[in-house]
């Protein structure tokens, strides 16, 4: 199986985010791509979601620059992606990680959480920190969804790309959405599956400060999204 990695890298990458790259990138059939100096990271995204397309790889695997990351999750998410039954299917941050956590919206408040067990949950919004898709999926959104003509520098010289806008911020409802709780509605609305993996445990390295315990949070947050269940998740093997 091939699985295309894809990392939009808008700041001086980790010691502990780059060893992690370098084990990552000696394992079978992983793709590394990445946009560097791309200060909208929409932008980036769409452009590494075109060159994973052109990859022929089976999965399409978003990476943040900011994520510390056993390398071996990659290849068991994706692989738990493919042949499962989600077409996009994410890992949560783990709880009090160093410098970040987890911010997580459930339908019912009043639910609990069981992380870093073997199962998997239905999300209706996921982040990009550490997320899977598979191909096939990534191939219809392209193709379907909305596109523009997004200016870029290649080797020197400008020139015009065609990328999908999936990833762009947008108004819905009078909410200016993140790119990831737009890239998720489009997944959705596109009659695709959403799902989370509970067992990969993964840290955070940006500069959100939220862990599970904002999971009984009654008010919406819009714009630091990393997962949001359809309901409670009930662990199931």
């Amino acid at each position: 199986m091939k699985i295309a990695v894809l990392t939009p890298v808008g700041r001086e990458l980790s010691t502990d985010h780059q060893r992690c790259v370098d084990v990552l990138v000696t394992l079978p059939g992983v793709i590394p791509l990445r946009e560097y100096g791309i200060t909208c990271v929409d932008q980036a995204r769409a452009l590494l979601f075109e060159r994973g397309l052109k990859s022929e790889a089976d999965v399409l695997f978003w990476l943040d620059d900011d994520i510390v990351f056993d390398p071996r999750d990659v290849l068991r998410v994706a692989e738990r992606c493919a042949g499962g039954d989600y077409d996009v299917l994410a890992v949560a941050y783990a709880r009090r990680s160093p410098g970040g956590g987890l911010n997580i919206e459930l339908d019912n408040p009043q639910g609990s959480v069981q992380f870093f067990r073997p199962g998997f949950a239905p999300a209706k919004n996921v982040g990009f920190g550490f997320t899977a898709m598979r191909a096939s999926c990534a191939a219809t959104l392209a193709k379907n969804g909305p596109r523009a003509k997004l200016g870029v520098l290649r080797q020197g010289k400008p020139g015009l790309v065609d990328v999908s806008t999936i990833f762009a911020a947008r108004v819905v409802d009078g909410l200016w959405l993140p790119d990831d709780e737009s890239f998720s509605g489009y997944v959705r609305d596109s009659g695709f599956k959403i799902g989370v993996d509970l067992e990969p445990r993964i840290w955070h390295q940006g500069a959100y400060n939220y862990g599970l315990e904002d999971s009984a949070m009654t008010v919406k947050r819009v714009g630091a999204l990393n997962v949001e269940f359809v309901s409670p998740p009930t662990v199931t093997s």
